[in-house]
């Protein structure tokens, strides 16, 4: 399973932190932006803060490929998109691809922060970070992993993405990644040439043309 999220602020979450009067969303995102701005000089959304609100699952499954694109806004709420992703769990434990943990994390941290049982596949899972294989730097490098995604995607995967997939979106991070997925296993002698491209070739008919 390769996974791309992307999540918003909790307001339900930050409203029992701070009496913020009658700000709407919008103003309490900025307001809860500027305080941890404020605090530790970045703006980076711990999961106990976050709502995840769009999702995309790239799963391989007997040797078939699935994409789920999943939206908080279009199913109504952050339980009810996660209630919809453990729908399309495969059945048992996965191997959970993204690009440097942070999106597993989250989504396994959300999962916590509603109160539900993981499903299989995401409890007995192991992680894998794209990062360290494709783009590892130096212990004392000062750049998070993050800041080389879109780099790396742009050298090796960028060609392979659909048109009419935008570029920045949750879907063509869930595409770049998955297609690096199987970059790394043809490199590693784990993934035979034909078997991916018959992958890549499943990939393909999944996406917008």
């Amino acid at each position: 399973m390769v996974i791309a999220a992307q999540a918003v602020l909790d307001i339900d979450a930050a409203r029992r932190l701070a009496d913020y009067d009658d700000l709407d969303d919008a103003g309490i995102t900025r307001a809860v932006e500027q305080l941890h701005t404020q605090r530790w000089g970045r703006w980076d959304l711990p999961a106990h803060l976050a709502a995840i609100d769009r999702l995309c699952v790239v799963i391989v499954e007997r040797g078939h490929v699935r994409r789920v694109d999943l939206s908080r806004q279009a199913l109504g709420s952050e339980s009810a998109l996660l209630d919809a992703l453990v729908d399309v769990m495969p059945a048992t434990r996965a191997d959970l691809v993204d690009w440097d943990g942070h999106d597993v994390a989250t989504l396994l941290a959300r999962c916590v922060a509603t109160d539900r049982q993981l499903p299989r596949a995401l409890a007995g899972a192991a992680t894998h970070r794209l990062a360290g294989w494709v783009a590892p730097t130096a212990a004392d490098h000062p750049a998070p992993d993050r800041a080389f995604e879109d780099e790396c995607r742009a050298i090796f995967a960028a060609h392979d993405v659909p048109a009419a997939i935008a570029p920045g979106s949750i879907a063509a991070r869930a595409s770049a990644r998955t297609r690096l997925w199987w970059r790394l296993a043809h490199a590693t002698r784990r993934l035979h040439p034909a078997r991916r491209a018959d992958l890549e070739t499943q990939l393909a008919a999944l996406e917008p043309s």
